[in-house]
């Protein structure tokens, strides 16, 4: 999970990474920093940026490594990257930071061999004003949809490539009283290219993680890894 979060009344930015250290995603490795606002020179910020963001990466595969008896690292990688309006957003941001991840994992090896994991990079953005509901020609009138249902929606975000490789809307938490706020996920980067099948366990995983916060017994409103970056900014 990554999430870059800018603060106005201190006029600090802060980028946070959580990376989770088993296949069980039970343990998690993170890393926070902070970072002046830019003053004139924004183009230093953001490489500053992207040289934390590929140190984290490097830092978090050898903290990986470390919980098994023999070195092993992982086969496929998964970056849910928060939207917030943060310090690397807009044009040109995710292309860096995929770049970044893409140069911390070349040139590694695992066990005598070149390790060359898949990765998957999905946005992650919350619905403000958006809801989604059920039964609106109901007799009980509308209620909030149940918890892990994903509907595709054509929504156009500034922030995003024109024709993403896949998008999605899904309420995972459990809101009783009130309307829930979903979340928009939008898949824009895939090496290599993934078959319709491993979409849809994509969609499932990206659920799943939702429980995965230590803080709370049932899901939350993003998985695991990124909410656990996004309460570290």
């Amino acid at each position: 999970g990554i999430e870059a979060t800018f603060i106005p009344e201190t006029s600090t930015h802060w980028f946070t990474f959580c990376a989770s250290l088993d296949p069980s995603c039970a343990g998690h490795w993170s890393r926070s920093f902070k970072f002046d606002a830019p003053s004139g020179n924004p183009h230093r910020q953001q490489v500053l940026l992207f040289t934390n963001l590929q140190a984290c990466v490097k830092q978090a595969l050898e903290a990986f490594s470390e919980q098994e008896e023999l070195p092993v690292l992982p086969s496929n990688i998964i970056v849910y990257r928060g939207y917030s309006g943060g310090l690397s957003d807009g044009p040109g941001g995710l292309e860096h930071e995929v770049a970044c991840v893409e140069n911390a994992l070349a040139g590694r090896m695992c066990r005598g061999k070149l390790h060359s994991p898949t990765l998957t990079w999905v946005f992650v953005s919350p619905m403000r004003y958006t809801r989604l509901y059920q039964g609106c020609q109901s007799a009980t009138g509308a209620q909030n949809i149940p918890s892990g249902t994903a509907a595709t929606l054509d929504l156009a975000e500034p922030h995003m490539p024109e024709e993403p490789l896949d998008s999605w809307v899904m309420g995972s938490q459990q809101v009783p009283i009130g309307t829930m706020r979903p979340t928009h996920y939008t898949l824009v980067y895939q090496r290599p290219p993934h078959s319709p099948g491993l979409l849809q366990e994509l969609r499932e995983l990206t659920y799943k993680l939702t429980f995965m916060y230590f803080n709370v017994a049932g899901a939350v409103r993003y998985p695991a890894p990124l909410q656990n970056a996004k309460k570290l900014s």
